[in-house]
């Protein structure tokens, strides 16, 4: 009797194992299926990237120390370090589920520099991704994007002039 037991149980749990396991799947297809981007909202939709500040070295500097060291804010805890890295990782590649990876050039090379610039500035509902407006300069979010934008361009910074450019706020 006991081994039936042990059988059944055995079955139950693999039985659970492929269940899972096909959850899981089914999550990581449905995360990676492309969303229709939001038009950008009328005050976003002139701004653009300083002229050369994609591949700006001081700009990306500017953007480097952002995105790795952070800046210091305040929550209702106290005083913490925020950085980019923390959810998308120190090299682009993701710390965090649902966060986006830099190193993807097939959606990076998508992002419109104003629809880039009002996600930073305003944050992504829904998402983890947190409004830096009034946090950040605007120099600093035009760097962090100069810097985030160098992982899908094999860590080189690169001009962001791509034809898979999605027609949000005026842009291709």
């Amino acid at each position: 009797m006991r081994q039936i037991s042990l059988t059944k149980l055995s079955l139950a749990t693999l039985c659970a194992m492929t269940i899972l396991a096909g959850l899981s799947v089914y999550a990581q297809e449905d995360e990676d299926k492309p969303r229709p981007q939001p038009p950008v909202p009328a005050e976003y939709q002139n701004k653009k990237m300083p002229d050369g500040g994609w591949t700006n070295a001081a700009l990306i500097a500017i953007g480097e120390k952002v995105f790795q060291e952070g800046v210091e804010i305040t929550t209702p805890d106290g005083k913490e370090i925020q950085k980019c890295a923390q959810c998308h990782g120190p090299q682009g590649k993701p710390k965090l589920k649902g966060a986006r990876d830099f190193r993807d050039a097939s959606r990076i090379n998508k992002f419109g520099e104003s629809f880039w610039f009002w996600r930073v500035s305003e944050g992504v509902p829904e998402t983890k991704m947190p409004a830096w407006k009034g946090i950040l300069s605007e120099e600093q979010i035009w760097g962090a994007m100069a810097y985030e934008h160098r992982f899908s361009h094999g860590a080189e910074p690169a001009v962001h002039q791509h034809a898979e450019i999605v027609g949000l706020g005026g842009e291709k």
